[in-house]
């Protein structure tokens, strides 16, 4: 029997519009995201809506005591923020790390994500 080539499985990384939520605190944006609703903006902030359990991101360009600040990225590399204080603020903890789906709010101007998914 000859070798045969191994292709390694690259799981979508970075394709559609994701969030992630790590245990450590770093909250990520695919690729597709970041360029369908943060590649105008500097930074977000973050929001929580205790009785639903769904986390609110809010591109915004001003910089705030509540804005935390986007880093800049390259043509392949992800974006991510540290949320470590904010999941401490609201009692988040994930044991191992969350992919979400988000979806836009027009009317709020922000992106919503529900935890419960």
């Amino acid at each position: 029997m000859g070798f045969e080539a191994y292709t390694p499985k690259r799981g979508g990384r970075g394709k559609g519009l994701a969030i992630s939520f790590s245990p450590s605190g770093r909250i990520g944006f695919s690729r597709a995201l970041y360029d369908a609703h943060l590649t105008k903006t500097t930074h977000v902030e973050l929001f929580y809506d205790r009785a639903r359990n769904k986390v609110g991101i809010k591109p915004t360009k001003r910089n705030s005591s509540s804005s935390i600040k986007l880093p800049t990225i390259g043509e392949k590399k992800p974006c991510a923020i540290m949320g470590k204080g904010f999941y401490k603020a609201f009692g988040l903890t994930f044991e191992k790390l969350k992919k979400v789906t988000p979806t836009f709010d027009e009317e709020k101007g922000m992106l919503i994500v529900d935890l419960n998914s």
